[in-house]
């Protein structure tokens, strides 16, 4: 494992940088390290799992939060679904149920079964501020029914009279 050291020199712009074993480096430190460095989405969603449940750390859900949203912008699709969380709950601010909405569709477009879930949720019942939206909640029904998904094909059928 290595760790970084930047060494900062009299002037402005200038770094050395120096790199080292260190054997008793955290997974948790790790990920922080890579994330920082060219680690990315991959990187960034492992240093926000561990995180949010502090496995070799405090625990900082709304630590995490910020790591999930780096882990969204590279790629990683439970980065969306779990930033869409924090905004939802209010995890680090008030929540912000359209901008959870917002991601939950970015999660559920890249195949995100608990984040369509999520949205489908938003969509028809509505959140503090944000009234429910019938007519996005059956296309995004009709969207997973074309995808193959039978339980929200299952949705669209209307219930077999008694």
């Amino acid at each position: 494992m290595r760790v970084l050291v930047l060494l900062l020199a009299g002037c402005v712009g200038q770094t050395e940088v120096q790199v080292f074993e260190n054997p008793e480096q955290t997974p948790f430190t790790q990920a922080l390290l890579d994330c920082e460095g060219d680690g990315g989405g991959p990187a960034c969603l492992e240093a926000a799992r561990i995180m949010a449940v502090g496995e070799g750390t405090e625990a900082d859900p709304a630590g995490a939060c910020g790591y999930y949203g780096r882990a969204c912008d590279g790629g990683q699709t439970e980065g969306c679904r779990e930033q869409a969380r924090c905004l939802e709950l209010g995890t680090v601010e008030a929540a912000n149920p359209a901008a959870a909405r917002d991601l939950y569709l970015v999660a559920c477009g890249r195949g995100d079964r608990p984040a369509c879930e999520a949205v489908f949720d938003i969509l028809e019942k509505g959140r503090e501020g944000l009234p429910p939206d019938p007519d996005g909640a059956r296309n995004l029904l009709e969207q997973g029914c074309k995808a193959g998904d039978a339980e929200a094909c299952s949705r669209l059928e209307p219930p077999a009279e008694p």
